[in-house]
């Protein structure tokens, strides 16, 4: 039988954390800043109009 020590065990629940939840983070957080210049940019439109 394997010996898998806690701190391994750690390590390897933390990669697989990082591998799935942080690209799902950065597109949330791009997308918010996409909507943000959207919003910006119409107004810049209107106020040229």
């Amino acid at each position: 039988m394997f010996r898998i020590s806690s701190l391994e065990l750690a390590l390897t629940c933390g990669l697989i954390v990082l591998v799935f939840f942080v690209p799902v983070l950065i597109s949330r957080w791009y997308a918010q800043i996409n909507k943000r210049l959207n919003r910006i940019e119409k107004k810049i439109d209107k106020q040229k109009e």
